[in-house]
């Protein structure tokens, strides 16, 4: 039968797994504000400095907003693994955040293609007829990169491959997120029933 100290390390259990979920709630809120800045941005002739300075300054305080939110799921990651002897645990929430990090990296990736398209950045947007004359690179970083000036422009079927795999790049993170959360819920679940069978 467990003892009282495997209760109290249960609460703590209990304890972090909740603050856990109060930085991913962080963090969705972090990401409308970003996507509602983004579609401003997007939406707003090219060259208007006001808008793409509002944007720069939004980007710069989510990235550390989400900085803050990394270093606290480390904190609690830590605690799991080092105090509490879950190392189970905290491989959930490193594995969260590593899907949490390919998100945010596919999401600017996929933003930057957006951009791109909403302002008709490359020549055969605009003139609706394909430029083959483009680099050969199929990767998503490539056509971003164009995107901030970078690169040389890339062909209508490497944009949209590029486009295609950073949505499907995308989706499979957040997929992981939330397979792992919903394992974490089942923990949640036993050590509440736990902690009510002890009440009760």
């Amino acid at each position: 039968m467990p003892n009282e100290c495997d209760w109290v390390d249960a609460a703590e259990v209990r304890a972090l797994l909740q603050q856990f979920r109060s930085v991913q709630q962080q963090r969705v809120h972090y990401y409308a504000k970003f996507q509602e800045g983004f579609q401003t941005y997007a939406a707003a002739a090219q060259n208007d400095r006001e808008q793409d300075q509002a944007y720069s300054d939004l980007v710069s305080a989510l990235t550390t907003a989400f900085q803050h939110c990394s270093e606290e799921v480390i904190g609690i990651e830590t605690k799991l693994r080092d105090k509490l002897h879950r190392p189970d645990l905290a491989g959930l929430l490193r594995t969260v955040q590593e899907h949490e990090r390919e998100k945010l990296r596919m999401t600017v990736v996929q933003q930057a293609l957006k951009k791109a398209q909403a302002r008709q950045q490359f020549t055969w947007m605009r003139s609706g007829n394909e430029d083959l004359s483009g680099i050969g690179t199929e990767e998503a970083h490539a056509c971003a990169a164009h995107a901030h000036g970078v690169l040389p422009e890339p062909s209508r079927a490497e944009f949209e491959k590029a486009m295609a795999e950073a949505t499907q790049d995308l989706q499979a993170a957040v997929n992981g997120i939330n397979d792992s959360l919903e394992e974490l819920r089942y923990v949640e679940q036993d050590l509440q029933d736990q902690a009510d069978d002890h009440t009760g």
